[in-house]
């Protein structure tokens, strides 16, 4: 008995000293099952709940209005990948509008009949309008051309389908729209075209994946924009008067949809640090189509203030010393007068993968970053190489009781998608005060199909977990629920361009950085940087080389920061409206966002000044002047554009 009483005495003795501990330090070690875990001493959340919203499919009349000079969208069936069409086009800044009425779409000069111009859909009539179309000198742009004796419009003598080839290849800078002549066309299987680093992958090279289908075309009196890789012609124009007809043998959402939903993983055969437009290609196609046809063509540039690209600095907190290290790279960015994302792992338990990160050294270290005013984002709690596998979870998980625990390489337990969401953001918010956590990526970039929606259900806005080789674009996208094709989400993916993991050393890859930054800079891509600060040396030289190299020319910071922009841009509608008093550009924001670049058409001059913005030199080759604009929420500028001439107008 007397034992008895003294070992509760001591035990009791243990508690008021835990007690007393725990209120001294901002942080308590406990056992937990064999692993050591960090307790904050009155820390418990989140308390509100994740819900994933119970949305339907997003209808195509969401894209149903506009003015006249707008690409016009055929939709010939609302089963189709049309959605990540429609994505794919904002990214590149084409102003578009969707109908299933063929009247409505001729209004038009250019018409894009998606996903195909078949008398199974269309009326006689229809197709004898469309057909029709060019000769009165509109461009008519046609995926899978089906039957209805087109052939002829679009100089097609031949036309085969399915086939499985490697890739597409567009001949020459997609923009200039230079082809080749039916008697040169490569009809050699295997032959390149001029510019294959202009190419769209379709298969996988060991096939692991399924492959995309596409038409081959055999031309008569049409010119060949781009080939397949077996030497078969792709997409095909043909003149007709001042007007343009235009075969495409790939169906462009399908295409984008596997990018953007990262269906088509291996299809480039790199992971990353290649440079793979991809689909940018496709789009950069439409955009020259349009701007040709379109006599009051007007885009929106992917990049602020009129630069040529933008560069995005991130870094991923997820060893034990990288958070420490991570405040020699943030000093260096801020003397610089950029600003960096860091993405930073909440790892409070020991596993397999770690020991504990959450010290107080490592709380000290984190408030220091967020005061030098760094974007700070997550990077999950579990860092767990099978995050494309956790269950989505309930939505209430909470510290300290959500407890994940990687048991392995490929293993773990008591983890979920809402959980690592949900947990380490809290964490961030509560041990930073002020910090407001909107980015996430993924540990090992671990993409799991419920993604998208458990983001936007905890309050992200922007992910950058997929690779710019594997979504086969270098432009930011929106997100789709279960990565699949019918229901858009408010989350935009910003892919990963370059990595500090492959070999040789990243501190002597900053010259192939700078010659993947020189294709970039043609289009304005994103070029996403991906730098772990477990070690400063070769790494902090890239950076500050790739930074010192790039800032006068590319736009370069954090992910919040651009994500807004990017936000706030997908949210403007740009028209071009013609009254008697004049023809004006009008600007409808829903966001506010700032030096927005709009490119103008191709004979306006930089002499003279608009009554708003500012006239500038076009960062692009095939638009000599753009304006730069700023819009408040839920406002409207018009530009007058009296000072320039509408396309090909003498």
């Amino acid at each position: 008995m007397v034992t008895r009483h003294w070992l509760l005495v001591v035990l009791g003795m243990l508690v008021v000293l835990l007690g007393w501990w725990a209120g001294s330090d901002p942080a308590v070690l406990m056992a937990l099952r064999g692993h050591r875990m960090v307790i904050f001493p009155g820390v418990t959340g989140p308390s509100t709940l994740s819900m994933v919203q119970d949305e339907g499919p997003t209808p195509w009349s969401r894209y149903a209005e506009g003015e006249r000079h707008r690409l016009a969208i055929l939709l010939t069936d609302p089963q189709s990948p049309w959605l990540a069409l429609a994505h794919g086009l904002k990214a590149k800044g084409i102003p578009f509008l969707i109908t299933d009425q063929p009247s409505r779409a001729l209004n038009h000069h250019v018409v894009l009949v998606y996903p195909f111009l078949s008398g199974k859909v269309l009326n006689r009539e229809a197709i004898q309008q469309l057909a029709a179309h060019p000769a009165r000198g509109g461009t008519l742009i046609a995926c899978g051309t089906i039957g209805g004796g087109l052939e002829e419009v679009f100089g097609i003598a031949h036309q085969r389908e399915p086939s499985y080839p490697a890739a597409l290849l567009v001949h020459d800078e997609p923009w200039t729209l230079k082809g080749v002549s039916s008697s040169q066309e490569a009809s050699a299987p295997g032959q390149e075209a001029s510019a294959p680093e202009w190419g769209v992958p379709l298969r996988h090279p060991q096939g692991s994946e399924p492959p995309i289908g596409v038409t081959s075309y055999r031309p008569s009196t049409a010119t060949v924009l781009a080939s397949y890789d077996d030497g078969s012609a792709a997409i095909l124009q043909r003149a007709i008067g001042s007007g343009w007809a235009v075969a495409v043998g790939v169906d462009l959402g399908y295409v984008m949809w596997r990018g953007q939903t990262l269906r088509a993983e291996g299809f480039s055969g790199s992971f990353n640090n290649r440079f793979t437009p991809g689909t940018d290609s496709l789009l950069l196609l439409v955009e020259a189509l349009y701007r040709r046809g379109e006599p009051w063509a007007v885009t929106l540039d992917p990049t602020p203030e009129g630069k040529a690209m933008t560069v995005l600095l991130t870094h991923d907190v997820d060893a034990q010393t990288s958070m420490h290290n991570a405040l020699t790279f943030a000093k260096e960015e801020q003397a610089r007068g950029v600003r960096g994302t860091f993405f930073i792992q909440t790892k409070y338990i020991r596993d397999f993968n770690d020991e504990v990160f959450l010290t107080d050294q490592w709380v000290t270290d984190l408030r220091a970053v967020a005061a030098m005013g760094m974007d700070v984002g997550s990077h999950t709690v579990a860092h767990s190489k099978v995050f494309d596998r956790f269950p989505l979870g309930t939505g209430t998980e909470q510290y300290p009781d959500y407890r994940p625990i990687v048991t392995g390489r490929l293993s773990a337990q008591g983890a979920t998608v809402f959980g690592e969401l949900r947990v380490s953001k809290f964490l961030l918010e509560t041990l930073a005060p002020g910090v407001g956590v909107r980015s996430f990526r993924a540990g090992e970039l671990a993409y799991p199909l419920t993604l998208p929606q458990a983001l936007e259900a905890t309050g992200y806005s922007y992910d950058s977990t997929a690779t710019a080789n594997t979504a086969l674009t270098h432009l930011p996208y929106r997100l789709t629920k279960d990565r699949m094709q019918t229901t858009a989400v408010d989350v935009y993916e910003f892919p990963v361009t370059i990595e500090d993991e492959e070999l040789p050393p990243l501190g002597e890859r900053l010259p192939d950085a700078l010659r993947l930054a020189e294709r970039l800079r043609a289009y304005g891509g994103v070029m996403t940087v991906l730098i772990h600060p477990n070690i400063l040396d070769h790494k902090l030289r890239f950076e500050t080389g790739l930074i010192e190299a790039l800032q006068t020319t590319a736009w370069i910071g954090a992910l919040d920061e651009f994500g807004d922009w990017w936000r706030g841009r997908d949210h403007v509608e740009v028209d071009v409206v013609e009254t008697k008093q004049g023809v004006y550009l009008r600007l409808a924001a829903h966001d506010a966002v700032r030096d927005l670049t709009v490119l103008l058409p191709s004979s306006c001059r930089v002499s003279g000044s608009p009554v708003e913005g500012t006239l500038i030199t076009s960062p692009r080759p095939w638009a000599s002047s753009a304006v730069v604009v700023s819009l408040a929420s839920d406002s409207q500028r018009v530009i007058p554009l009296d000072g320039c001439r509408a396309n090909g107008s003498s």
